[in-house]
């Protein structure tokens, strides 16, 4: 049995500066940068998804408090009780509509009560305001405070 032994054609080159990715080694890496960025577009989806729910947020508690100043500021014999359901339905004088430019519908409703333990010098004043649709109840927002009659001829 012989053995051959094969000699080089030329004297071996070391790849030294001159070597790259490997095909294995560019597929991984396209692989990883893959992962990556779909990490970071869900994370950028659900900052955006959050800034738009605070913002509604933010204009429900708006809407909501400047119906509650309104209420605050009228005369207190002008503020006459509502009906029960006036939070859940729509009543004449207990709603109002707005649509705020950018952010969506806004449904406002208010509920005065008279607090009768008092007599009729302490009204229970609440307001709610939220988003028309189907993500309403997330952007709800309610204020609820007590008015009492402070003037002439208030009746205790």
């Amino acid at each position: 049995m012989r053995l051959h032994v094969f000699k080089s054609l030329g004297p071996r080159k070391s790849r030294g500066s001159e070597s790259g990715f490997t095909l294995v080694e560019a597929i991984m890496a396209t692989a990883i940068l893959t992962v990556g960025l779909a990490a970071v577009s869900n994370l950028t989806f659900v900052a955006i998804s959050s800034n738009v729910i605070g913002n509604r947020a933010s204009t429900a508690a708006f809407l909501a408090s400047q119906k509650m100043e309104d209420l605050r500021s009228t005369t207190f014999d002008s503020l006459s009780d509502s009906p029960t359901n006036a939070l859940d339905v729509d009543l004449t004088g207990y709603f109002q509509d707005d649509v705020v430019e950018g952010v969506g519908t806004f449904k406002t409703r208010w509920r005065i009560t008279t607090v009768v333990s008092y007599g009729a010098s302490l009204k229970h004043l609440i307001t709610r305001s939220e988003m028309v649709g189907v993500l309403g109840r997330q952007t709800r927002a309610e204020f609820t405070t007590l008015r009492s009659c402070t003037g002439l001829g208030c009746v205790p």
